[in-house]
């Protein structure tokens, strides 16, 4: 079964809670209020797994990883995102997860990797949590990707990559920016499965994180995410 994190404008955190399987806690938000409140209630419910993202795919940047193991010991998360870059090798990536492994044990630590072979080094050097980023996921042999152990996909390129695949967890915004655009599940898959970067979102500008959702936008959102939900965790 694959659990999802769904990202969503903050003001409408409280709007798609119950649909959390667990939270992705985007670091650069941390010292945001109201995005702050809303992980200070959860870490009180202790009710859902946190988990600390190094927001790579927001900042273009790696994150600071002493900014990053705060925010973890603050929320009491229990997974958290190795800083990584797109064009960082295999030597990169693992000296950025001996850095967090300083700190905290390595069975807390995901990696981000961008191929098999990096994906093997990596295990070779006690990584156990990978995660595979959705502009690297097309270049790999899915017979490959079916074998990386522990997987989590950061974002969604389309609901075929989850079925075949099966990891074990996905985080995307993809539902609610489709709604954003009043597209269902069924008119993303007629169409293709474009991506739909924030850029795309036309009256909501460029801070998808700050949008405001109207009524009827937050219901299709809500739908779409059911029925990803339903169609990934029920095909055999």
């Amino acid at each position: 079964m694959t659990k999802f994190s769904f990202e969503v404008p903050i003001k409408h955190l409280s709007a798609f809670d119950d649909l959390q399987d667990f939270i992705l806690v985007l670091s650069f938000l941390c010292e945001r209020p109201a995005y702050h409140q809303y992980l200070m209630e959860k870490e009180r419910e202790g009710l859902k797994q946190i988990w600390i993202d190094n927001s790579f795919n927001e900042l273009e940047a790696a994150d600071d990883p002493h900014m990053m193991l705060y925010w973890m010991k603050y929320y009491q998360a229990s997974r958290v995102v190795a800083p990584d870059a797109l064009e960082w090798d295999s030597q990169e990536m693992l000296d950025s997860f001996l850095r967090i492994k300083r700190h905290i044990d390595p069975g807390k630590i995901i990696v981000v990797t961008h191929n098999f072979q990096m994906y093997k080094v990596l295990k070779q050097q006690g990584v156990e949590h990978f995660a595979v980023a959705y502009r690297k996921r097309p270049k790999w042999n899915t017979s490959d990707l079916r074998k990386v152990s522990n997987v989590h996909f950061l974002g969604l390129n389309n609901i075929i990559e989850l079925i075949k695949c099966k990891p074990l967890s996905c985080d995307t915004s993809m539902p609610i920016k489709l709604a954003m655009k009043g597209m269902s599940l069924r008119n993303w898959a007629n169409e293709g499965y474009p991506h739909i970067h924030t850029k795309d979102l036309g009256k909501h500008g460029m801070d998808f994180f700050n949008a405001e959702l109207t009524l009827e936008e937050i219901k299709l959102a809500r739908r779409n995410i059911c029925q990803l939900k339903e169609i990934v965790n029920t095909k055999a």
